[in-house]
């Protein structure tokens, strides 16, 4: 493949992890906004606040929010702030290992049937009786992230094609 023909296909997939990665920034940010439990309608923001108290008590997918900060800056840094490709495959990697982290922790909610968020004696658990969109979306943004991550990873761990033909 030409250098040219390199570059497009480059740039083409470049715009549109971008999209990608922006659909995953809105999605958190909507989340924030959104219900994401019931029966109590837990706001996101509320959960974000808040939820590192649930670590006490035995629930960690609350450490999605902090894995998906993580990814995203290590990601930033790796695209934008290293020339050094070794610094931007360490800064991918980084960002992938931190991404899947929080799709992992997103998801262990997928398994809880109890919460001790709400509105409840401190030590009781409400029983949690819908998931509602802002958990959705929440998950999504993380899953998108992962996406991301991947993509860029195997963008920027791509050896450079030799500009020398080997048949000259």
């Amino acid at each position: 493949m030409d250098t040219l023909e390199r570059r497009a296909r480059l740039n083409n997939s470049s715009i549109c992890v971008a999209l990608i990665w922006c659909a995953s920034i809105l999605l958190y940010s909507a989340s924030l906004l959104l219900p994401c439990f019931g029966p109590d309608n837990s706001p996101g923001l509320g959960l974000l606040l808040f939820g590192l108290l649930g670590i006490f008590c035995g629930e960690f997918s609350w450490l999605a929010n902090p894995s998906y900060a993580i990814a995203t800056v290590s990601l930033i840094v790796a695209r934008t702030r290293s020339n050094s490709v070794d610094v931007q495959r360490w800064g991918s990697r980084f960002a992938i290992l931190f991404s899947a982290a929080g799709v992992l922790f997103a998801g262990i909610f997928l398994a809880q049937d109890t919460t001790c968020y709400g509105d409840h004696p401190v030590g009781q658990k409400t029983k949690i009786t819908s998931l509602m969109v802002g958990y959705w979306t929440w998950l999504t943004s993380n899953v998108l992230l992962l996406l991301v991550t991947t993509i860029l990873h195997v963008f920027v761990t791509e050896e450079p094609e030799s500009t020398a033909n080997p048949a000259e």
